[in-house]
């Protein structure tokens, strides 16, 4: 691993610390919205392309957090629910992205408000 991609990883991590402090201990509740937060980051990081790289990124940067920070009765599982529930929900937070699905449903939403 090269020092740019560590200091990359570094950017992300100090990020998601800095998340925890603000919210709160990743938990059922919030482990898709510190995901999502960690995807913008890496995007802006990162830039276009090296999808599995970002996706990579976010999962151990995720881990990481949790192994740090959650209670260890809880600890396992959530790891459980990183590893098999995160990877699918950051395929379809991209595919929503690239279909511009989220743009069109935006501009209806902006156009009925207008229209109000």
């Amino acid at each position: 691993m090269s020092n740019s991609t560590d200091e990359q990883i570094n950017i992300v991590y100090t990020h998601a610390k800095a998340w925890v402090v603000d919210n709160e201990s990743p938990s059922f509740t919030n482990i898709i919205a510190l995901a999502t937060n960690l995807m913008t980051v890496v995007q802006r990081v990162y830039g276009k392309g090296k999808g599995e790289e970002k996706k990579a990124v976010v999962l151990n940067v995720l881990c990481r957090i949790i192994k740090e920070d959650v209670d260890e009765e809880k600890k396992e599982t959530m790891l459980n629910v990183a590893n098999t529930l995160v990877p699918p929900a950051i395929d379809a937070i991209v595919a929503l992205a690239a279909s511009n699905s989220l743009k069109k449903v935006f501009r209806r939403f902006n156009c009925l408000k207008l229209c109000m």
